[in-house]
């Protein structure tokens, strides 16, 4: 082996080189949303083949003691690197793909070279160019070993850092990354060492080139990893949070499937149920009105109902009236399934949010006083302006009061308009506070899901279908919106409407 006159030199050169190829497989790995992960994985199948071409042709001595390939300690952990760049970023079937892919084509690149290296030692090829044969000659050990140790090494290094996330969270990701590189760059060193040439001479010094280099490689392959995440991309903890339920060894199962059809099973179940709910609570809910409205236009129709003015205006009213409770639920329906299909359609101006509450209020004492409530306003000072759809925002507040005055027996139910504390021009909140019957704390989340009530099923003391709320917090998500809920059993309900 040819000694190496100015190590100095061949050790920036080395550096120069890991920088490189580290900022070529970021690069690549940045423009993923318009090029997809195809780019990246010709980048490693190039990468592989250079790396066992190098590693088995090219390497000198940087001391006495040390060998280095720069092959194997500097084209070789950058697919370690993308492999944890991929689970970091994407999720655990898009590193198992990428896992499977670098294996498969570290193998096919290798039966190339093989082929290419028979071409040329057996068959009479013109080789204008004098490459000497043996750069292209494959050692079946080293190609057994190096294989069996790479496909060891991708699938260990997402274990043992998905082991460092659950056991060591409080160590910044950082030091995990780099740990990780290290520990694996190690453990391949000793296995594909001592795998590839044991017994051979000068083994020792290959082992300490293969440790020190690979070590500084993982070091500085790290750093670098972590200053990309930090720097550009924007969430690099969202496949962990996604995939934290699932066992440290996933990495070698399909288990992250299983689990996803599983929710699957659960979102047709919870399917299922909504279904069966919302025929039971409709159905009642619809035919009430329907029969009320064929009931008084049959008397209509009759000759003796004619005749009688008084009782023929009382069914006409008690025909609109059920005809105009029958659009509600009708209108509710289709709002949800606009608001279901992301098809909800603002049109924002600037609201007065005093004179919203109090022309709300106003349209709603009918409803408290026909149950002799208290229906009450609390308004600041100044007058409080919001962009929002005016529309959207008064079926909002009318949900509110309408379901304070259905779920209170006695008391009474105020609307708040509050500013914030430190922005007395800015409003903050509308609150609709009730003295009714309260919502235990196990139910407060459910009552926002569609067809959902405080009470469930035929014997239910209040009347609905359970989309009012449902509707409110996803007309509240669509204008940037917070609709909150604060309620103890039995000591009233106060809804909020926070404004950003």
């Amino acid at each position: 082996m040819p000694s190496v006159e100015y190590p100095i030199t061949t050790v920036l050169l080395l550096a120069a080189e890991l920088v490189f190829v580290a900022c070529a497989l970021f690069m690549i790995f940045r423009l993923r949303d318009r090029l997809g992960l195809g780019p990246l994985f010709l980048l490693l199948g190039a990468n592989q083949i250079m790396s066992e071409l190098l590693a088995t042709s090219v390497y000198f001595r940087l001391s006495p003691t040390v060998v280095i390939s720069p092959g194997s300690v500097i084209l070789f952990p950058l697919a370690l690197v993308a492999v944890l760049l991929v689970y970091l970023c994407e999720d655990i079937p898009k590193t198992r793909t990428l896992i499977f892919s670098v294996v498969l084509i570290n193998v096919g690149g290798t039966i190339v070279l093989w082929l290419t290296y028979f071409q040329m030692k057996v068959l009479d090829l013109h080789n204008t160019l004098g490459v000497p044969a043996g750069l292209f000659s494959v050692n079946v050990r080293l190609f057994v070993v190096g294989t069996v140790v790479l496909l060891i090494d991708f699938f260990l290094l997402v274990i043992f850092f998905q082991f460092l996330e659950r056991r060591f969270s409080w160590l910044p990701q950082s030091v995990r990354v780099v740990s990780s590189l290290v520990l694996i760059l190690i453990l391949d060193s000793v296995l594909f060492t001592v795998g590839s040439f044991y017994g051979e001479p000068g083994f020792s010094a290959i082992l300490t080139g293969q440790l020190e280099g690979k070590v500084v490689a993982g070091i500085l392959f790290g750093i670098l990893l972590s200053i990309y995440l930090r720097l550009f991309e924007s969430d690099p903890h969202a496949m962990e949070r996604r995939t934290e339920s699932l066992h440290v060894l996933s990495i070698l199962t399909y288990q992250e499937r299983y689990e996803i059809v599983r929710e699957k099973l659960q979102e047709a179940r919870e399917a299922n149920v909504a279904k069966s709910r919302f025929l039971a609570h409709m159905s009642h809910e619809l035919r009430t009105p329907l029969n009320a409205i064929i009931g008084f236009t049959k008397l209509l129709i009759t000759p003796k109902a004619v005749s009688e003015r008084e009782k023929r205006e009382l069914y006409l009213e008690r025909v609109h009236d059920n005809a105009g409770h029958l659009l509600l639920l009708i209108n509710d329906m289709l709002d949800l399934s606009k608001i279901e299909a992301g098809k909800v359609e603002l049109e924002l101006a600037r609201v007065n949010l005093n004179e919203l509450v109090e022309e709300t209020v106003g349209r709603m004492r009918g409803e408290a006083r026909a149950k002799n409530l208290e229906l009450a306003r609390e308004l600041v000072e100044n007058q409080l302006e919001i962009q929002a759809d005016p529309t959207r925002l008064r079926q909002v507040l009318i949900n509110l009061i309408g379901n304070a005055i259905k779920f209170t027996r006695e008391g009474q139910v105020t609307v708040r308009l509050l500013a914030h504390a430190d922005r007395p021009n800015d409003p903050g909140r509308i609150e609709v506070t009730d003295t009714g019957i309260g919502i235990p704390l196990d139910l407060q989340e459910h009552i926002f899901e569609a067809f959902s009530q405080a009470e469930s099923g035929t014997s239910r003391s209040f009347e609905g279908t359970g989309l009012g709320l449902a509707i409110s917090r996803a007309i509240c998500h669509e204008l940037g919106y917070r609709l909150e809920l604060e309620s103890a059993e039995g000591r009233g309900a106060t809804f909020s409407i926070v404004f950003p």
